[in-house]
């Protein structure tokens, strides 16, 4: 079963994942950094530069 928390920053979905213990939990922007090397938002920028 998959569960997905969505809402505003510093709402507790963090809080609130971290007291479930039997879940892996997968923080997204943390995913994301994970993904592309820290920089995401650096390869955006590059994307729309090269384009």
């Amino acid at each position: 079963m998959k569960i997905a928390l969505y809402g505003m920053p510093c709402a507790g979905k963090s809080t609130l994942m971290d007291r479930i213990t039997d879940a892996k939990v997968i923080n997204g922007s943390q995913e994301l950094r994970r993904i592309c090397g820290g920089s995401f938002f650096g390869t955006i920028r590059r994307r729309e530069t090269s384009s």
